[in-house]
This record gives C-alpha cells, sequence and structure tokens, in this order.
C-alpha cells in the first residue's frame, strides 16, 4: 500500500460500523480454531517457526470486519462516478476503479490501510483474549503458558507487484484481492535467519486461511 492510513479519508459510516466490533470474529468464513500439532512433515521449516508434535496451536480468521466492508462499498460508488466522469463503464460494479495517482484512488489506498490497521488491531485483541481465556481455563500464568504469535498477514488488499516478464521497464501492477499465501519478509511472520520460509506453515483445510496463527509451549 502507498502511504499510511488517514482517517479522515473514512465515511461516518464505515466509522459507525467498526465501532463496536474490535475484538470480534464475525460470521461467514471467519473461525477460531485451538489445534495440536500432530504431524511434523518438514522439521526444517517446523524448527524455524519453533514447532514440535504435541504442542498446542490456535488459528483465527478474521479481519476489518464491518468497517472494512463499507469502505468498499463507498469507494466503489466513488469510482463508479469518477468512470462516468470519463464515459467509461465497468460491466460490473465490483470492477469499478480509479487511477491510482489520482485524488480518488490515493485516497481509496488511504482509506484500505486504515482498514488494513483496523484488521491488524481486531486480531490482536482477540488473540489477548483467547491467552486470557485459557490461562484462565488451565489456571496457569503467562510464563507457563508461553503462547507466542507465529504469523498475521492480511488479503483482500491492494498490494503494488513488479511485472515480472516486464520488469526491466520498471511496470508495477496494482494486485487485490490476493489470497493470504505470502507473508513477505516485511511481515512480522519473516524472522531473521529464517530463511525462505515466508510464508505460513499451517495452512487450513480451507482456501480462505487464518490470517493469525500462534503456538503454545504449555509448561507445568
Amino acid at each position: 500500500m502507498s502511504g499510511p492510513g488517514r482517517p479522515r479519508f473514512i465515511e461516518r459510516q464505515s466509522l459507525e460500523r467498526g465501532r463496536d466490533q474490535l475484538g470480534t470474529l464475525g460470521s461467514g468464513n471467519h473461525f477460531l480454531e485451538i489445534g495440536v500439532v500432530e504431524t511434523i512433515f518438514d522439521d526444517r521449516t517446523a524448527g524455524v517457526f519453533g514447532l514440535f508434535p504435541g504442542q498446542v496451536t490456535l488459528m483465527l480468521h478474521s479481519g476489518s470486519r464491518g468497517l472494512g466492508y463499507q469502505v468498499c462499498e463507498d469507494y466503489l460508488a466513488v469510482m463508479k462516478k469518477g468512470m462516468s466522469r470519463m464515459g467509461l463503464t465497468p460491466p460490473d460494479r465490483q470492477l469499478a476503479c480509479a487511477m491510482i495517482h489520482s485524488e480518488d484512488g490515493q485516497a481509496y489506498l488511504s482509506a484500505m490501510a486504515c482498514a488494513a490497521n483496523f484488521a491488524w488491531a481486531n486480531r490482536q485483541i482477540m488473540l489477548h483474549r483467547a491467552r486470557q481465556v485459557m490461562m484462565q481455563t488451565l489456571s496457569i500464568s503467562p510464563n507457563c503458558l508461553r503462547m507466542n504469535l507465529l504469523y498475521d498477514v492480511c488479503h483482500n488488499i491492494a498490494k503494488k507487484r513488479p511485472i515480472g516478464w516486464m520488469e526491466s521497464t520498471r511496470l508495477c501492477a496494482w494486485c487485490a484481492k490476493e489470497p493470504p499465501g505470502r507473508s513477505g519478509r516485511d511481515s512480522p511472520a519473516f524472522r531473521t535467519g529464517s530463511g525462505p520460509w515466508a510464508s505460513p506453515s499451517l495452512p487450513p483445510e480451507i482456501w480462505a486461511g487464518p490470517p493469525m496463527c500462534c503456538a503454545a509451549q504449555i509448561s507445568p
């Protein structure tokens, strides 16, 4: 994304929808799941992430909730109007777009960054609450739980990507709605000296994989 998120580009309705949803999971394909590592298929990769058989894990999939949804709705309308001014009509309203360096394009990128920040905060709150529940249920301290974040990545956002076969011309494309397959070297998921493992190591059985995973090493 280009530049920081600026709240002034968020409409009031989006703020109202998100106001009471921080720390909530949502519906649809969102989930929170506690699991146990049963089998290690790649010892080297598991070692990088500190995973071992019998370890308790927690995966959750949630994001910017109603705030992000409303941001999308608001800017689809803005972009559709912009296209009309240029004499363009998208074949589907979901395909409305704007020039990336236009006023509308830059406003959308900033609003999208705000929604991504909301999503990260939302998952961090749920992670904190999950830790509290596990400690209370097991009657143990944080030092005994040792529940550490492995990765936290976003999807359904636009990212600037070089066009591989035209890199010599320095052309880039903005790719939207990409799955959370790679977290990248700038993500907390990528640890110094961890080699090429910049992708989540515990993909769930459904495509929509969780953007957050953590693991606990419970000691008596």
